[in-house]
């Protein structure tokens, strides 16, 4: 769906380990950006992990509680 509409911006909140992100970072290519919110700190390490290990630069991983980070954003 997301090569469909071409997009190249996403945001995705809450990531779990990543494997989802990963999967929407590769639909809208290297030139797009994928933001992610995660509330816990355990699952953001993982994926920050996941990430590097995998080879994946457009994402940006933000963390703390989606609610207050969209309102000061």
């Amino acid at each position: 769906m997301l090569q469909s509409i071409k997009a190249k911006n996403l945001l995705e909140i809450g990531t779990f380990v990543g494997a989802s992100t990963m999967s929407m970072a590769s639909s809208i290519g290297e030139d797009g950006r994928v933001w992610i919110i995660e509330k816990y700190d355990r699952f953001a390490k993982i994926a920050r992990k996941n990430f590097e290990k995998n080879g994946v630069k457009n994402i940006t991983l933000l963390e703390g509680d989606a609610f207050e980070i969209l309102q000061t954003s």
